[in-house]
């Protein structure tokens, strides 16, 4: 788990850019309406929740992956990125970085929604239009917002072949409430709607030596509602999501980790099906098949569709870049469609048909 820290397929990306000219044009009205789309209203179990609080206008959020160090993702709450380049562009909320340079963008702003799902309140995000794993797939991300004393963000899951990410964010914002009291319990500050506290400032000044406020009454009545903590311990609180303590013990417990196998490594991922042991002793086994990564690398792929390295390395490059193929007419390299990328190399074993006996070491009949 991080603390929470702050920083400063080929046609697949191809059309991935197409969606992110669309949503470009958007951008601005995405971003004026983003506030809207950070506030769920009370529904009779859940207290009101605004998120806009957790914007920040100076840096982004930024977290390296628990997958490979040498990537990190950029992003932000109820707002873009402060970070932009041409692929990272207006209105991306969580954006994957590699060498200071985005390579994919797992969320739009206009995309935002927030639903509950048990104790935690959910933001989902939709980013690029096709996985270049799983092209039926879009890009994808959420947070899981949690009401805590403390403010932690974490990495919750990384799903590498649906390309979707997850973050976990304990904050005492989640609580809910347009303000958040305090008061003082075991001589700490703990979120509380019916708080005497306005701040936690306010609190923690009052709140040393004997606790100002008498102990926590026994459980309520059956109606009393319930919370649960960031240290899975279940809590009366008014407005509280579950509406007795059996439940709230049920649901409030650790999350079971789930692994998948990626470039011979177990990584978290919360649709994987294997755990940490199983993960481990079958990982090193994927040997057989090779996929081009989203930034034109080779690597050891189980549901890869190059037979092997040397393939993976011909028909993985960028689009962008020039191939060139030998004309056995004209004993030329010329540019083309395939090929491969070094024109020396090319032009080096490219000569005429018919001015060539010898091709690649074999005698040939020529009539």
């Amino acid at each position: 788990m991080f603390l929470f820290c702050s920083s400063g397929g080929e046609s697949t990306r191809m059309m991935g850019k197409r969606y992110l000219s669309l949503l470009g044009l958007a951008g601005l009205a995405s971003v004026a309406s983003s506030s809207e789309k950070c506030v769920i209203s009370a529904d009779g179990t859940h207290s009101a929740v605004d998120l806009n609080a957790l914007h920040k206008s100076d840096s982004d959020y930024s977290l390296t992956s628990d997958s490979n160090p040498d990537y990190k993702y950029n992003f932000n709450l109820c707002g873009q990125t402060i970070f932009r380049d041409s692929k990272c562009t207006e209105g991306a909320t969580v954006c994957e970085i590699k060498n200071d340079a985005a390579l994919d963008v797992y969320g739009f702003v206009d995309t935002i929604s927030l639903k509950w799902h048990n104790e935690a309140l959910v933001m989902n995000m939709t980013g690029e239009l096709q996985c270049p794993y799983n092209d039926i797939h879009p890009y994808s991300s959420a947070v899981f917002f949690y009401c805590s004393t403390e403010t932690i963000v974490s990495i919750r899951s990384e799903s590498i072949y649906t390309c979707n990410l997850e973050f976990e964010y304990h904050t005492p914002v989640a609580c809910g409430g347009t303000v958040v009291h305090y008061t003082c319990r075991d001589n700490q500050c703990v979120p509380d709607p019916n708080g005497r506290f306005g701040s936690r400032d306010e609190c923690s000044s009052a709140c040393s030596g004997p606790s100002p406020n008498p102990p926590p009454p026994p459980p309520g009545p059956p109606d009393q509602t319930y919370i649960c903590r960031s240290n899975f311990t279940c809590e009366a609180h008014h407005g509280g999501t579950f509406s007795n303590f059996t439940n709230c013990s049920t649901y409030c417990q650790p999350f079971q980790k789930h692994y998948s196998c990626f470039n011979n490594q177990c990584v978290q991922d919360s649709r994987g099906r294997l755990t940490f042991a199983d993960c481990t002793a079958g990982c090193a086994k994927i040997t057989d098949k090779w996929s081009c990564g989203p930034d034109y690398t080779c690597a050891e792929d189980a549901m890869g569709r190059f037979g092997d390295y040397d393939d993976c390395m011909l028909g993985c490059h960028n689009p962008a870049d020039k191939l060139y193929h030998c004309n056995d007419d004209t004993g030329e390299c010329e540019e083309s469609d395939e090929g491969i990328e070094n024109k020396g190399l090319c032009d080096s074993v490219c000569t005429k048909m018919e001015s060539n006996p010898l091709i690649f070491g074999r005698q040939v009949d020529l009539e």
